[in-house]
């Protein structure tokens, strides 16, 4: 296994393996003192495209893995150097490694979140749909009413409705969740 390390004063906290475009951090060292900014910087000076996280615990809440900058790869703790390695080459070759542990925590988290979302579009009637793509654009309320042929008046009903039904409090927040869940 050839690799560059970067050490402190007593402990490695990274292996770069240049071979793979790839930068190994073991988790149980770096979870307090390596910050995804610093890995950014670091991957750039490095012309390292690829980020893998090794000795992760198995009991862990998976769902904050995904911060981390070009995350293409995790091994559970513990990890032979062969499974390592055969993860190392597939993640040059293009592809992804991570354990289904990890990848059935982020799909239930994605599924339940996207479960949601349509949850929230399903309460909106046509009229409001309307409504909030034609505010999501930078349309202003009278415009809306002009297009569609309804007073001013009846665009804020509309909308006051649009803000209980989606949870928000007022237009900024509404064209942000438009943006963020009908796009």
């Amino acid at each position: 296994m050839t690799s560059a390390h970067v050490k402190d004063t007593t402990t490695q906290l990274i292996s770069s393996y240049p071979q793979f475009n790839t930068l190994l951090l073991d988790y149980q060292v770096i979870s307090d003192l390596v910050d995804p900014t610093s890995v950014t910087r670091f991957m750039h000076q490095n012309k390292l495209k690829h980020l893998v996280i090794a000795s992760v615990p198995s009991d862990m809440n998976f769902g904050h893995l995904k911060r981390w900058p070009n995350l293409r790869g995790v091994f559970i703790a513990p990890s032979t150097d062969e499974q390592v390695m055969q993860g190392l080459q597939a993640i040059a070759e293009g592809k992804l490694w991570f354990p289904r542990k990890v990848t059935d925590h982020w799909m239930r988290h994605y599924l339940a979140t996207e479960e949601h979302q349509q949850s929230q579009k399903s309460l909106l009637t046509e009229k409001e749909m309307t409504v909030l793509k034609l505010l999501a654009s930078g349309m202003p309320l009278i415009s809306i009413a002009e297009r569609l042929f309804i007073s001013d008046a009846t665009v804020r009903v509309h909308l006051h409705k649009i803000y209980q039904k989606i949870g928000v409090k007022n237009k900024q927040q509404a064209m942000l969740w438009s943006q963020q869940h009908l796009t």
